[in-house]
This record gives structure tokens, C-alpha cells and sequence, in this order.
């Protein structure tokens, strides 16, 4: 869910969003040697993410039935729903951003009403302050995705 709003040719806002992950094994790599060991680990978790939004289209003065813009995200994330064994650690104050970067089309279905298809990269930090001594917990999750759907857009036409 986003909101946003137009300043001069660019849009700003925030948005909210929720990613569901479902892992079935763990890769646990030396510092020593490249090699790594697999854990068999069923688990399932849910990305809760908070982010400031920037669009700027590539032509602002086009008339046509469909734009193209440039789409970023800046913010934070949180996770829930860990039933076992905690990956993340235990300290409430880790450091968790995300960036996500994208090129977003619309396609005017009718008056203020655009399909929109957004393929993008993110990317997740995850550090939790060496907290967990002896162990340092670090995460560095680079995903795909291509989102798609309908968006309500009254500052157009």
C-alpha cells in the first residue's frame, strides 16, 4: 500500500508493504574455507516494510496511454511470525534497511484508473550489533520481483 503525492514533476510518499518467506534449508559458510554446510531448516517468516518512495517519469509531458517513471524505496523493515530457532538474534535494535530501485509502467485502463507492472531489485540489511556474542548475525538479501496492479491516480487528466 502507497500513498503519494506530486511535487512539481516528481512524485514523494510512503508506502507499506508485506513479504512472506518460506526457507527449507540453512547455508552456513567458514570464514576459513569456501565450502559451506547445509541445514535442513523449515521455517517461515514475514518481512513487514516501512519506506519513503520516489517516482520520476522519463516524460513528464506525454499524452499518451501509458508512462514510464523510475521508482525507488528507502526505509526500514521488521520481521515477524519466527516460531523456532531465531536466525535473526535476539537484539531489538538491529539494524535493518532496505533500498529497492525499479522501472514502473502504467497503462490507462479509464479517467485516473492505470494498470500499473513494476519489475525491481531490493536490497535488505541486517545486522544485529554484534549483540549475540561470540557471534556477529549478518544478513545481506538481494531479491527480484516483478509487482503488478491497479492504481488510483487523481493527478492525472
Amino acid at each position: 500500500f502507497e500513498v503519494s503525492c506530486p511535487i512539481s514533476k516528481i512524485r514523494l510518499g510512503m508506502g507499506i508493504s508485506f513479504e512472506q518467506f518460506f526457507l527449507d534449508k540453512l547455508v552456513i559458510k567458514s570464514t576459513s574455507t569456501d565450502d559451506g554446510n547445509y541445514i535442513l531448516f523449515d521455517e517461515s517468516f514475514r518481512f513487514d516494510k516501512f519506506y519513503m518512495l520516489l517516482e520520476a517519469p522519463f516524460l513528464p509531458e506525454s499524452d499518451k496511454f501509458y508512462t514510464f517513471n523510475f521508482k525507488g524505496h528507502l526505509g526500514y523493515f521488521n520481521y515477524t511470525g519466527i516460531e523456532r530457532f531465531n536466525f535473526f538474534g535476539e537484539e531489538p535494535l538491529a539494524k535493518m534497511y532496505i533500498a529497492n530501485a525499479g522501472l514502473l509502467a502504467d497503462f490507462r485502463l479509464f479517467s485516473h484508473t492505470y494498470l500499473y507492472i513494476y519489475p525491481n531489485m531490493e536490497y535488505k540489511y541486517f545486522n544485529n550489533n554484534n549483540k549475540e556474542n561470540p557471534s556477529d548475525i549478518h544478513h545481506n538479501i538481494l531479491t527480484y520481483s516483478i509487482n503488478a496492479g491497479i492504481r488510483i491516480d487523481v493527478s492525472k487528466e
